[in-house]
């Protein structure tokens, strides 16, 4: 059988209860039979991921998408001990995109911190997207716009492709992302004008009554 690995698709070992590290002895249907073989745990470990079913495959059916913030969502892969994951990963309890508390081997820095998933062969042949947010502050108020990450380099972690978040200007764009337009772009602080933004021509300013 050709099955996942880290760094692609691998013709599968048999087994009849021990695998190497890294491996568990499953039993994969292939046709009308069902197989005993190697699958690798580690397969889609950090590969983007949407929905739990985007984190498992043939052989494993524990891995869990979770959530990792404004990077986005990344799968993880079932543990008891940080024994079962790989060198620079940890097993930590977290909570999945379904809302569950899980155990699940997430990457950690050399002080043992939660750190950036970084991307692997098979991620990038899976190409699955995970939805991300970048986010600026500015005047005190945070903004932040959605994007988009996808695996696009073998041991880097992922970018968030999205429009950068701004403070609002006069130009018919949702600068910072908020679902309004150009609000308050053409505010000059002074209660005696009306205050209008056209995206074309930009702001205007109107004395309001007579002007006194």
């Amino acid at each position: 059988m050709c099955l996942e690995g880290p760094d692609g698709k691998r013709c599968a070992k048999s087994c009849l209860d021990a695998c190497a590290p890294g491996f568990g002895c499953a039993q994969v249907p292939q046709g009308t039979d069902v197989l005993q073989v190697c699958v690798s745990n580690w397969a889609r470990l950090c590969s983007p991921c949407e929905e739990t079913k985007d984190c498992n495959h043939p052989g494993v059916t524990a891995a869990r998408c979770v959530n990792r913030g404004q990077s986005g969502n990344f799968c993880g892969s079932a543990c008891s001990k940080d024994g079962d994951c790989p060198a620079a990963y940890a097993c930590r309890n977290t909570v999945d995109v379904d809302g569950f508390s899980v155990q699940q081997c997430l990457p950690v820095d050399d002080k043992g911190a939660l750190d950036a998933c970084v991307c692997n062969a098979n991620a990038m042949a899976l190409a699955f997207k995970t939805s991300c947010s970048k986010s600026v502050v500015t005047g005190g108020k945070e903004l932040t716009c959605a994007g988009s990450a996808q695996c696009k380099t073998v041991g880097k972690p992922t970018e968030c492709i999205g429009k950068d978040p701004g403070v609002e200007i006069c130009d018919g764009i949702d600068n910072d992302c908020d679902g309004d337009t150009d609000e308050g772009s053409c505010d000059d602080k002074n209660a005696c004008t009306n205050d209008v933004c056209d995206a074309t021509k930009g702001c205007t300013y109107k004395m309001v009554g007579n002007g006194t």
